[in-house]
């Protein structure tokens, strides 16, 4: 018996086992790409939900979905856009409870909230400024009413001493 049969199907089994290779790694590509489609649907319901949490003020969401491609892209934007807005509502809400050192650092020139945030700081503190010339004002006044009417007191006790010694 002649090994020339035998290694002729050998070598074409080995043809059908590369080609079988060949077909799965393929399929596995196309369903890869398959499921990756299927599942961009789902992402966008998840963005949605995310997207009207952060409408009606739940700032706490992430999304995290460490994509590499535009839709990942998207979804790290948002992320980025949850956390500045989470950061801004905590210093405004430093603010309203009377911390008015707090700074707002601008994202850009368009950063609409970054300046009315910096303004609300600063319009506080020109009023606390106005306040407390006025209360010094005020300190300044009651210190002059008060020497006027020891003065007046002073006079009035003199006077009804001399008053006295005429009677």
């Amino acid at each position: 018996m002649s090994d020339g049969p035998f290694l002729k199907v050998i070598a074409e089994a080995d043809a059908l086992i590369g080609m079988g290779a060949t077909v799965f790694q393929r399929f596995t590509c196309l369903a890869c790409k398959a499921r990756q489609t299927m599942s961009t649907p789902n992402i966008f319901y998840t963005t949605g939900q995310f997207s009207e949490a952060i409408a009606m003020g739940d700032l706490s969401r992430r999304l995290h979905l460490g994509r590499g491609d535009e839709i990942g892209q998207l979804c790290e934007a948002l992320d980025c856009m949850a956390e500045d807005l989470e950061k801004r509502s905590e210093m405004a809400g430093a603010i309203a409870s009377g911390d008015l050192t707090q700074q707002s650092d601008l994202l850009s020139d368009y950063d609409v909230l970054g300046m009315s945030l910096q303004s609300l700081a600063q319009g506080l503190n020109d009023i606390i400024g106005q306040i407390n010339q006025a209360a010094g004002r005020f300190t300044d006044r009651s210190r002059q009413v008060s020497d006027s009417s020891q003065a007046l007191s002073q006079g009035a006790t003199e006077q009804a001493a001399v008053t006295g010694n005429l009677v």
